[in-house]
């Protein structure tokens, strides 16, 4: 079960994200593993990637924390956050 929360990404970004997340991201889901990555790519669109994975005794969790932020002169205008919380289905 995915569950997907995003305040207005402008035009193809969202697009963008979630392609790149689909390809990219999700390969890297391990079950027995504890994962944390950043990826900052600056040009005239700043993006910041915080992914945490990890397992706990009886569930595991995923949080995956995009923040976009435009260039210096949008920055106070527009900020973009997606979450994506991941849980394992019930049985």
């Amino acid at each position: 079960m995915f569950v997907f929360i995003v305040n207005t990404l402008r035009g193809g970004s969202e697009k963008m994200l979630l392609l790149f997340m689909s390809e990219s991201v999700w390969p890297m889901f391990s079950s027995k593993s504890f994962i944390v990555s950043g990826l900052i790519a600056r040009s005239l669109i700043h993006l910041e990637f915080i992914f945490v994975s990890g397992v706990r005794e009886c569930s595991n969790f995923i949080l995956f924390h995009v923040a976009v932020q435009f260039s210096q002169h949008h920055l106070l205008n527009k900020l973009s956050f997606l979450h994506c919380i991941s849980l394992p289905p019930l049985s």
